[in-house]
């Protein structure tokens, strides 16, 4: 994209480019490793929020995986009440799943990319809080039914009540 705006001097292409970053986002053609961070673990003891990075190894190890120095987790949709740190996981776990559990790609646009790629490039490019606004709103959509989701779910347990849903499915011991 930078170089679009100072090699090429194509400011169109350059929207363009981020445009079709996005839509590609929208459209769901990415891999959850594309939104990959990292952190160092470590063994002792936390005071307040676990970091993401211990977030993680515990789920690893929950899993009876190994544990590496630095550990990879994105962030997921998960209930809009709960830390950020609570809602990370591993990104190979998150492009395997069967369950629904997804990117917050939503959380990316406004805590990660936003400021920077506004920073960076709207002194050259003109209309580009308008562009990132558009996606942003769609974005936000795009998880707003997995976080009522993970809210409806959060309530049910804290309540000690079951879904209505859980009562018409067959499991062991249950018939129709």
């Amino acid at each position: 994209c930078i170089e679009k705006i100072l090699v090429d001097k194509d400011r169109g292409a350059a929207v363009a480019m981020i445009r079709e970053t996005f839509e590609r986002i929208v459209a769901g053609r990415y891999e959850p490793r594309e939104f990959a961070k990292t952190g160092a673990v470590s063994d002792r003891q936390y005071v307040g929020a676990l970091p993401p990075a211990a977030v993680v190894a515990g789920l690893l190890r929950s899993r009876g995986l190994m544990v590496p120095d630095r550990v990879e987790y994105v962030y997921v949709v998960g209930d809009p009440k709960a830390k950020a740190s609570d809602r990370v996981d591993v990104p190979e776990h998150v492009a395997r799943s069967t369950s629904g559990l997804c990117v917050d790609v939503h959380y990316y646009m406004t805590n990660q990319f936003r400021k920077p790629i506004m920073e960076l490039l709207s002194p050259a490019l003109d209309g580009l809080e308008g562009v990132l606004d558009e996606y942003t709103v769609r974005l936000r959509a795009q998880v707003l039914g997995g976080e009522r989701q993970h809210r409806r779910g959060a309530e049910q347990r804290q309540l000690g009540v079951r879904p209505i849903t859980s009562f018409f499915s067959l499991g062991p011991g249950r018939g129709v």
